[in-house]
């Protein structure tokens, strides 16, 4: 506290409520005059439409229409939080993935029987059919089974969801680098499953893991040059 009081705080909050109002669709002011002080104002719309994001074209709707581009593998995402579902749609979308987004646990289970995606996110805390309902039905249907599921949620009980079969458990908020990379692993794994191979696709490997390959290259050159040297 004396180090606030001296210097100032970091600045964090206003970037926060910011974003905070961003989230509820609202907008933020500021008037401010020197040695007055500032005054800032929230505006937040009293009435709210939730509306599920993504290729959905409406909760529940048993004939919803997917936009689903061919090439690219697709994930569900499974959470009522709509600010969470807008996120984790434009992040997983910026991966290269398809996105379907639902905010109940029943639309996701009938979902992931219709459209087998490769991976699945799931929020524990939903009215209706909660993330332990869903992840033990999904894990108890034998063509629903080896889906991987991402337990994302702000329940810290990872050895239940564990137990339950999850893959992964992330408490929210989450890392993204850190659920890219748990994605990508999923998917590389399928892939070696599905193929048969060990060979990574080439348009999904990184500059970093190329290069790290290429010095293994060279290190092998050099050791098998050291050992021709040692026979002579």
């Amino acid at each position: 506290t004396s180090i606030a009081r001296k210097y100032g705080g970091t600045g964090l909050g206003l970037a926060i409520t910011h974003r905070f109002v961003q989230l509820m669709k609202g907008r933020i002011g500021v008037e401010s005059e020197p040695g007055e002080g500032s005054t800032f104002t929230v505006h937040i719309p009293a009435q709210v439409k939730l509306e599920a994001v993504g290729p959905i074209q409406a909760e529940g709707d048993s004939d919803a229409n997917f936009e689903i581009k061919t090439g690219r593998d697709t994930i569900l995402v499974i959470d009522d939080d709509v600010a969470v579902r807008e996120l984790m749609s434009r992040f997983l979308g910026k991966l290269g993935f398809n996105v379907l987004t639902v905010a109940s646990g029943e639309e996701g289970l009938r979902l992931a029987k219709q459209v087998r995606p490769v991976l699945i996110t799931l929020d524990v805390v939903m009215p209706g059919c909660d993330g332990w309902s869903v992840l033990t039905k999904l894990k108890a249907d034998s063509e629903l089974s080896k889906i991987p599921v991402i337990m994302v949620t702000i329940v810290d009980n990872e050895p239940r969801g564990l137990d339950l079969g999850a893959s992964n458990y992330l408490i929210k908020p989450v890392d993204r680098e850190r659920l890219a990379v748990l994605i990508e692993k999923h998917r590389l794994n399928r892939f070696t499953t599905v193929t048969g191979t060990n060979t990574v696709p080439m348009s999904r490997v990184s500059h970093g893991q190329k290069r790290r390959e290429g010095d293994a290259e060279v290190s092998g050159r050099e050791s098998h040059a050291k050992n021709l040297t040692s026979r002579r």
